[in-house]
């Protein structure tokens, strides 16, 4: 794994990646903590491009009133033929 991935230099997840790097957990013990960790900060900081938010959401965040995300209108856009390059660009972006 590579020391650092995204903006963050230090937190839990990544301080679990350096110990598998320094050999100090094992392979299953990583894995076990990723699924716990590894993702608590990615639907907060998806609509975030160097710094700022984007402005048109691809799904809002309802995790707290019905446990899940609605996606938007605008996601489906990107699927659509007329937008295949700027999907390409916004997975590239995150």
């Amino acid at each position: 794994m590579v020391d650092k991935q995204g903006a963050r230099s230090a937190g839990r997840f990544l301080d679990l990646s350096q110990q598998y790097n320094n050999e100090q957990i094992t392979k299953n013990d990583l894995i076990s903590q990723t699924s716990k960790l590894g993702f608590v900060n990615v639907i907060d900081a998806f609509h975030v491009v160097n710094n700022e938010d984007v402005p048109e959401r691809f799904f809002i965040d309802e995790r707290k009133q019905n446990n899940g995300i609605r996606i938007t209108e605008v996601l489906y856009e990107l699927f659509s033929d007329n937008h295949n390059t700027s999907l390409l660009e916004e997975t590239e972006a995150r």
